[in-house]
């Protein structure tokens, strides 16, 4: 940060005299993002076991591939590289995006691997997540800013709030030029019965007994498949909020998966 060698009494001391900044990190930050760059990390899928299919890996892989460079995926994965070595903590996120915009028969997403600027101070998990990726987060949430006229446009119906003063103090959420909404992700945790059914070609089918509605029953016995036996299961389901400074703007139920989409 430009000055902070001489804050308080070294920078009184000085006052008249000159006062020069050497920057001895800078070169060898620079050094271990080029090395990054000549040995770039990627995802390679492999076959669990010997007699697993060695062209689904492969096709897997070209999918993996095709999102990355379809979502812009080496900036964000640059960008979370140099802050993790500037300032030790960087990330991204994953989202999904139709394919078709303009076709409303289109139901088909694709996942986007989109940067997460400033993560120090815009990205944050619960003290309990340990691991370097934050996969056993509990929760997290995603702070993002915006003009006054913007959030007016985007949220016509809820007023720009703050924090009350003794709850949290140190950041506002609300000035004259600024406005910030978060995104919060909460894990939830929950017991569940899977029901295991059984064809009339040994083929098994597994079906949570919240998701087996009459119909689906119908169909299972209709094709042939008989109830084989049940077993409780801890499933994990991940709910996404919006939220300003006071209040829940909108609650967007349940997303697609069961980690937190903030790496």
């Amino acid at each position: 940060m430009p000055g902070a060698q001489w804050d308080d009494w070294l920078g009184e001391q000085f006052q008249n005299r000159p006062r020069p900044e050497v920057n001895k990190l800078a070169r060898a930050v620079d050094r271990i993002y080029n090395e990054y760059r000549n040995n770039r990390i990627t995802v390679d899928f492999r076959p669990k076991t010997s007699g697993a299919d060695d062209e689904m890996a492969d096709l897997l892989d070209d999918m993996y591939r095709a999102d990355e460079q379809d979502s812009g995926a080496q900036e964000a994965y640059d960008n979370a590289i140099q802050e993790g070595i500037k300032g030790g903590y960087g990330g991204w996120r994953l989202c999904t995006e139709y394919e078709d915009h303009e076709d409303e028969g289109n139901e088909r997403q694709c996942i986007k691997i989109l940067p997460i600027t400033d993560a120090d101070s815009s990205l944050f998990f619960n003290v309990g997540a340990r691991r370097a990726d934050k996969a056993d987060a509990k929760w997290g949430f995603l702070i993002y800013g915006m003009t006054p006229a913007a959030y007016k446009r985007e949220y016509p119906d809820f007023a720009a709030l703050d924090f009350p003063r003794p709850l949290l103090a140190g950041f506002d959420w609300c000035t004259p030029n600024f406005v910030y909404v978060a995104e919060v992700y909460r894990v939830q945790e929950h017991k569940v019965k899977v029901l295991r059914y059984t064809g009339l070609a040994g083929d098994t089918v597994k079906v949570f007994e919240d998701d087996l509605t009459p119909e689906k029953a119908e169909e299972l016995r209709i094709t042939g498949y008989t109830f084989e036996s049940s077993r409780k299961l801890e499933k994990r389901t991940v709910r996404k909020y919006i939220i300003n400074g006071g209040q829940v703007i909108e609650d967007c139920g349940i997303i697609a998966g069961e980690y937190i989409p903030l790496i």
